[in-house]
């Protein structure tokens, strides 16, 4: 059974990106990929 689904959506900026998932509540992850921007929402997985 799924119990955790991660998304990965395209984006044409990083920091543009990430600011506005900031706003929505989300915390950026310590984790520092080329082309990928990884956010964490509270809910631990």
């Amino acid at each position: 059974m799924m119990t955790t689904i991660i998304p990965k959506l395209p984006m044409r900026s990083k920091e543009t990106t990430r600011n506005y998932y900031v706003q929505l509540g989300f915390e950026a992850s310590a984790n520092d990929f080329e082309g990928y921007l990884m956010m964490k929402n509270g809910y631990s997985f």
